[in-house]
């Protein structure tokens, strides 16, 4: 799971959270797409 905080133009605070390994985090301002699967490649459950 990821939690995105994005300021938006009138001050405010938008939120958005994705969950699961399929599911990709856009982050438009900066041009870029963030897969989780990738974020937590590494990450092992015991």
């Amino acid at each position: 799971m990821i939690e995105h905080f994005l300021r938006a133009s009138n001050e405010t605070w938008v939120y958005r959270k994705v969950e699961g390994l399929a599911a990709v985090l856009e982050l438009p301002t900066i041009g870029c797409s963030l897969p989780l699967s990738e974020v937590y490649l590494s990450v092992f459950q015991a």
